[in-house]
């Protein structure tokens, strides 16, 4: 409510329609296009880890996608079991698949963010600091997570103790285990690179709408707050579908990337509100058949 208020007193709602009136409708054809591709590369990730078709996962994926964007909290990151279900995976393997997953966008992120440091200048030394710690640390938890060599380290032997003296919780993770225990080197590199194909995408789609309202925004501004974005989502705010946080973290991206204030008032709004339109129209059905389903 207190960023909503905000941004009314910087710029009036009713202008800010009007400029989305300007966006034409090949604009947005093309937005949900990129916004397809990108949804696909996650579908990808999920298949490099679960052994399934891309193509048979875009469904789930999509409506995973719209899960996570409506659902405050961060609590749609735990449907994703609820969209692989009928492909015979467990709740932990989903689960697994959504850390997974969610640990490569904040971790490749947060290294990016990093190695742009001199198109970065203008980003307080704290956020760099923060991005490096958090690299560092999901690195070395990606690492634990999914290096398997015959003698297992020191982290890992800890893990089996553990899982040991509380059997219950071993039982439930041993699906997970197993299936983490055939990932290869191969996978890991393949999921980077869909990774960054998923970020690149949705940059181009983030770019389209700037590009579309006239607002004078560089792609690799654009690119640059993206990152630093996604590492401000890991702060999961209780908001319905994400407003008021989704606009504050993309304010806060943006003004670090010196955008004047009134545009990045703009962009974050429509970033917000086109993304949440576009994964709508691509998620709400396969959303609805999940639902249905688990209904019966």
């Amino acid at each position: 409510m207190l960023v909503a208020l905000v941004i009314f007193r910087i710029v009036r709602l009713n202008s800010v329609i009007q400029r989305w009136h300007q966006i034409p409708p090949l604009s947005l054809g093309f937005v949900i296009i990129l916004l397809g591709l990108a949804i696909w590369a996650r579908a990808a990730r999920f298949a490099e880890l679960l052994g399934i078709p891309a193509m048979s996962l875009w469904n789930p994926a999509a409506g995973y996608s719209l899960a996570c964007l409506v659902l405050p909290g961060g609590i749609g990151e735990f449907t994703l079991p609820m969209y692989l279900k009928p492909f015979g995976i467990t709740a932990a393997e989903g689960i697994t698949v959504a850390v997974i997953t969610r640990l490569a966008d904040v971790a490749i992120s947060a290294v990016l963010v990093v190695l742009l440091f001199p198109m970065l200048h203008q980003v307080p030394g704290t956020i760099l600091v923060w991005a490096a710690a958090i690299a560092a640390g999901l690195t070395l938890t990606l690492a634990v997570l999914l290096w398997h060599p015959r003698r297992p380290v020191k982290p890992q032997i800890l893990v089996h103790r553990v899982l040991h003296r509380w059997h219950w919780m071993g039982r439930s993770l041993e699906p997970a285990l197993t299936m983490l225990s055939r990932v290869s080197k191969k996978t890991i590199v393949r999921i980077i690179l869909l990774t960054m194909a998923w970020k690149l995408l949705n940059a181009m789609m983030y770019w389209e709408f700037a590009e579309a309202l006239s607002l004078g925004i560089r792609f690799i501004q654009i690119c640059n707050a993206m990152l630093i974005y996604s590492l401000l989502l890991v702060l999961p705010l209780p908001s319905l579908a994400g407003f008021g946080a989704s606009e504050a973290w993309w304010i806060l991206s943006f003004r670090a990337e010196g955008i004047k204030l009134s545009h990045a008032v703009v962009a974050a709004l429509t970033f917000h509100v086109g993304n949440l339109f576009a994964v709508t129209v691509l998620g709400i059905l396969p959303m609805i058949r999940t639902f249905l389903r688990f209904s019966h």
